[in-house]
């Protein structure tokens, strides 16, 4: 995450929710994310090939981050390979 901001200068800017949790988000960031690796640029890119295999499958596990609370997350399991959105922040699930 850290290198994709660098790399593209782009700015890292907190959740309003935290935002006010820490002084410097720079040394928080570099702290709190070392080690820290990123998911593969082609997970992010959909397919124009509908046979070709999915990616997400059954028995991965994910972590679901709140989008109002950015301290919050579940963790979710795949159980099948149909690509979903979730929005539980919100109570509505669609498939």
């Amino acid at each position: 995450m850290l290198g994709g901001v660098q790399k593209n200068n782009n700015i890292l800017i907190p959740p309003a929710a935290i935002r006010h949790k820490e002084s410097n988000w720079a040394k928080f960031l570099k702290q709190d994310l070392k080690g820290a690796v990123c998911a593969p640029a082609h997970l992010f890119h959909r397919r124009s090939d509908p046979d070709e295999e999915n990616q997400l499958k059954p028995g991965l596990k994910l972590e679901l981050l709140h989008k109002d609370d950015p301290l919050s997350y579940w963790v979710a399991s795949v159980v099948d390979g149909v690509w979903i959105e979730a929005e539980i922040a919100s109570g509505r699930f669609r498939k």
